[in-house]
């Protein structure tokens, strides 16, 4: 069990390392191509065509689905937690238990469901009409599925470690250092 759950706490951590690491691509290279977009307006007043299209589909896609799995290992959703200061410890607890299964069942629905998606898109070979030429996007469907899952992955790491005790043998023991983990 111990092995089992080490290897996947590790792969569950490189895959929301890579899913960040892809965001802050994405990110970078939006930057540059709306920069790039707002130069050739103003300097040959001629936007680059399908800048809005590949920004909308493209990049926000990769920036917002991939790096959920780094937030998600670090527990660093926004919480409210007026409720949960007049209960004692042990029912904090079992609250986030109960949260961290929530998590992991609307997550791994969604992961289905984008994954379902993602093929209809990909067999119908889903384009956008962009002015001068046809812009492919089904394989932005399949970004978001990946995100999905890395997250849905990060979310059952995550209750396995609470329901086993391995949170507190050092298994995202500190969620600002996201380095190895700790058997």
């Amino acid at each position: 069990m111990t092995t089992v759950f080490g290897l996947l706490d590790r792969a569950a951590l490189w895959l929301a390392r890579i899913g960040a690491g892809g965001a802050l691509l994405a990110l970078g290279a939006m930057m540059i191509h709306i920069c790039a977009d707002a130069f050739s307006r103003w300097l040959f007043s001629a936007p680059i065509a399908g800048t809005l299209e590949i920004v909308a589909h493209y990049y926000m896609t990769a920036v917002v689905f991939l790096p959920l799995a780094l937030v998600q290992r670090a527990r660093e959703h926004i919480t409210v937690d007026v409720f949960s200061q007049l209960l004692p410890a042990s029912w904090v607890r079992v609250c986030d238990r109960i949260a961290l299964a929530l998590t992991l069942l609307l997550t791994g629905a969604f992961t289905v469901a984008a994954f379902q998606q993602a093929l209809r898109e990909t067999s119908k070979n889903a384009y956008l009409d962009v002015i001068f030429f046809d812009l492919s996007i089904w394989e932005t469907f399949w970004v978001m599925a990946a995100g999905a899952f890395f997250v849905a992955l990060a979310a059952l790491v995550g209750l396995i470690a609470e329901l086993t005790g391995w949170r507190e043998r050092g298994v995202n023991r500190d969620h600002h250092d996201l380095g190895e983990s700790h058997p």
